[in-house]
């Protein structure tokens, strides 16, 4: 069995397959969700709306860590979202006009 630096024993082979499993839901359902998510939504949508949107996607997950995680963001990352915004805002009004 492979032996732990942090415990400097061997593991336990009863964790071991439990973990990976979860490992592997944990990174294959959010990448195979957010893929399925964005092909529907380009279904439903113009390319250059879903392109936007998807670029807010970061803003949302720094809204989620300061509500659920207590993280507030810097003031620089307060700058680069409100750019992200103002960019979201400018390709969607150029877009109507």
């Amino acid at each position: 069995l492979p032996s732990s630096p942090v415990l400097e024993r061997p593991l336990d082979a009863a964790l071991i397959w439990p973990t990976v499993i979860l490992a592997i839901a944990l990174a294959a359902g959010p990448t195979l969700g957010a893929y399925w998510l964005y092909v529907s939504a380009l279904k439903q949508a113009p390319a250059t709306v879903v392109s936007v949107v998807a670029t807010i996607e970061p803003l949302a997950a720094a809204g989620w860590s300061a509500l659920l995680l207590v993280a507030y963001p810097s003031a620089n990352q307060l700058l680069g979202a409100a750019l992200i915004i103002a960019g979201a805002i400018a390709i969607l009004l150029r877009r109507e006009g």
